[in-house]
């Protein structure tokens, strides 16, 4: 579980730094709900930020 922990970080963190360097600064990162991974789900609610 560690592992996969890990690799999850790793892939985030090469995700963001993607993200950084072709939005330079336009686009914000932020945790939201799991409710966005479904289609069904709809409305401005979604992007609301989250507490982690």
């Amino acid at each position: 579980m560690a592992q996969d922990v890990r690799l999850a970080l790793t892939v985030e963190d090469d995700l963001r730094s993607l993200l950084t360097q072709l939005a330079d600064g336009h686009l914000d990162a932020k945790p939201v709900s799991l409710a966005v991974n479904n289609v069904r789900n709809h409305g401005p609610q979604l992007l609301d930020e989250i507490a982690v």
